[in-house]
């Protein structure tokens, strides 16, 4: 229940920010049927300062790998930034003050339906990337468009391996395949005769992706992430934290198993319904996200867990954990740090031979405050360019125009425009 018009606001800025609302759009699959009649009802498009688009996280893909914890020993993570920053780090949008005269025309024609998590036809995607791409960056889904296409887009998940075009419009025009799932779930991806026939894979597989998309929330921009401020040392609750509600599906077996085992070792509290034993305090106006950051940010470790090890594959709680200012103590894939603000922003599970000599180090760790900041350190006073680094990493997102532009510039540089 909404009680006053302050309320008002606070349930609408929390819903665009969290839930994915947006004002101005076509609701399509992405938001709740019980709030989309609140925003109306409230009249949310009429407020101020609304945060542009995004999507829901997509579910954790389940994998049949199972999990296993790696022997290797412990070593120190350089301050380094996840990757090098070309001499402009935006190409494919348009610069501050730029004219928007003169773009190369791009056209990408989205063949099959496409849904859900990775719906790039939400009008307010296709009208940001119009105005903000370093092209004039079209996506329809208007079959008419095939002549002037650059690029056709596949949406591997909704497609039949015998729906493509009887041939190519023009010899420069390039096949897209797209998916956020791993294999297991659009099996499609797993035959060469199927996938020999793009030009483009896009996934979240950052070595064998020609324009990677991946899964990190569009919510906050990079420099939010290296001025978030942190609960001094001294305030912080000595022991580590966890939000876990999957305790069946998808490797949450092994994950229960760790954690029980690392609970014998050192203090956790868990929030979640997955051995549950502290209660989540009230969160007043704060949305849910707001509140559970809140929480994180009062304790030394987070407990970061991917449901399963996907390669490059991270979900939000890595990233909540370090906007939280707490350490996340993550379990996943090897690749995070290509994927985060700093490699020394979290402590990787995989370092350890077992729970409790994870346990001994985080309690040592815990206990200095001295080695314990050094996992903070990359926040202070980060070169422009490490702050660019990770603003590049956040607009691979595939909740975010900043994909479609990717998109269309990679097809403008490979002159795949009709002549």
């Amino acid at each position: 229940k909404v009680d006053s018009p302050g309320d008002d606001v606070t349930w609408c800025l929390a819903t665009g920010r969290d839930a994915g609302v947006v004002p101005g759009v076509t609701w399509g699959t992405l938001t709740d049927k019980k709030d989309q009649q609140m925003w109306k009802r409230l009249n949310c498009d009429s407020l101020p300062n609304l945060e542009d688009g995004v999507a829901l996280p997509p579910p954790v893909p389940p994998s049949s790998q199972d999990a296993s914890w790696s022997t290797a020993a412990l070593s120190s993570l350089p301050l380094t930034p996840p990757r090098s920053v070309p001499a402009s780090p935006f190409p494919y949008l348009l610069p501050a003050g730029g004219s928007s005269q003169n773009r190369p025309k791009v056209t990408v024609l989205v063949w099959n339906k496409i849904k859900g998590y990775l719906d790039w036809l939400r009008d307010d995607f296709t009208r940001d990337a119009l105005q903000h791409c370093s092209t004039e960056c079209v996506f329809t889904s208007d079959k008419r468009a095939m002549t002037r296409s650059a690029g056709v887009l596949f949406h591997v998940k909704t497609h039949s391996k015998s729906d493509f075009p009887n041939k190519r419009a023009h010899p420069a025009q390039k096949y897209m395949m797209v998916s956020l799932e791993q294999p297991a779930y659009a099996p499609l991806m797993k035959q060469p005769a199927y996938t020999s026939k793009f030009d483009y894979l896009m996934t979240y597989d950052l070595d064998t992706s020609t324009v990677p998309v991946i899964t990190i929330h569009p919510h906050y921009a990079a420099k939010e992430y290296f001025e978030a401020p942190s609960v001094p040392f001294e305030e912080k609750l000595d022991a580590a934290v966890m939000f876990t509600s999957n305790c069946k599906n998808a490797g949450a077996d092994s994950r229960l198993k760790y954690f029980e085992e690392l609970m014998k070792h050192m203090t956790v509290h868990s929030y979640g319904k997955c051995l549950h034993n502290t209660e989540e305090p009230p969160a007043g106006k704060r949305s849910r996200n707001e509140n559970k950051r809140r929480v994180l940010s009062k304790y030394k470790w987070y407990l970061a867990f991917e449901n399963n090890i996907i390669k490059d594959y991270v979900s939000e709680k890595v990233y909540d954990g370090v906007l939280a200012g707490t350490v996340p103590v993550y379990y996943g894939t090897d690749g995070v740090d290509r994927l985060l603000p700093d490699g020394r922003a979290v402590v990787k599970v995989s370092d350890f031979s077992s729970p409790k000599a994870l346990a001994e180090f985080l309690t040592g760790v815990g206990a200095d405050k001295s080695k314990y900041e050094a996992y903070l350190a990359w926040k202070q006073q980060p070169p422009q360019s490490k702050v660019d680094a990770f603003q590049s990493v956040i607009d691979m997102t595939a909740y975010k125009y900043t994909s479609l532009c990717r998109v269309c510039h990679q097809l403008s540089e490979d002159g795949a425009t009709p002549k």
